[in-house]
């Protein structure tokens, strides 16, 4: 999409999501939509909208609600090719969905962008703020600039890459800082914008 996105507030849900199974205890879980295009996201679990109105490039659900079990998730944007899959909810693990694109070359040499899903395990609890990246940059490593030094980060890994404070530049985006006061985890997402420019948006690992 064409507008620049450093630091996306996420919209808290909290939904019940039900499909004839017990709602005991809800099981809170994160999403991001790190698919770098103009057209929103449309999140299904069992066939409901997590957030009818779509998510934009970058925006999040920072938790929302989910009963122990098996649930259908898929998800649809603009041209590219509905995903889906069947995904098992543990009681106690609060996992970060990540859903992002990657460009296929086509035997015309068009790119057909396919969608793929990530599953990010919640991590441990310690005192102050931890800040990590995940990238979705398939084939290829991110160079971002963190608190003033040169990272280069692997795709499809968790790397822890600060403490206490964030400062991210470079990648053409606006400078993102972050300073919480509170003890967390805070994931750092990068992808590809639609202009092929890296992204990112943070979001705060539910545990």
């Amino acid at each position: 999409m064409k507008q620049i996105f450093s630091f996306i507030v996420g919209v808290t849900l909290v939904a019940s999501i039900s499909s004839g199974q017990n709602d005991g205890a809800l099981v809170p879980i994160g999403f991001i939509n790190a698919v770098g295009l103009a057209e929103k996201t449309d999140f299904q679990i069992d066939a409901k909208s997590i957030k009818p109105a779509g998510f934009v490039a970058g925006a999040y659900a920072s938790s929302f609600g989910v009963p122990p079990g098996n649930h259908g998730f898929s998800f649809t944007n603009g041209s590219c090719e509905r995903a889906s899959s069947n995904v098992a909810i543990k009681e106690g693990i609060s996992p970060l969905y990540v859903l992002y694109k990657l460009g296929i070359i086509q035997r015309d040499r068009t790119v057909k962008n396919v969608l793929k899903i990530a599953s990010i395990p919640p991590q441990a609890r310690s005192r102050g703020a931890h800040f990590f990246a995940f990238s979705t940059l398939e084939g290829r490593r991110a160079d971002i600039k963190v608190n003033g030094a040169a990272l280069s980060i692997d795709p499809l890994k968790l790397s822890p890459i600060a403490e206490g404070s964030l400062l991210i530049e470079g990648q053409g985006n606006k400078p993102l800082r972050c300073a919480p006061r509170e003890t967390g985890n805070y994931i750092v997402v990068l992808f590809d914008g639609s202009d092929s420019r890296t992204r990112w948006s943070l979001v705060e690992m539910t545990n």
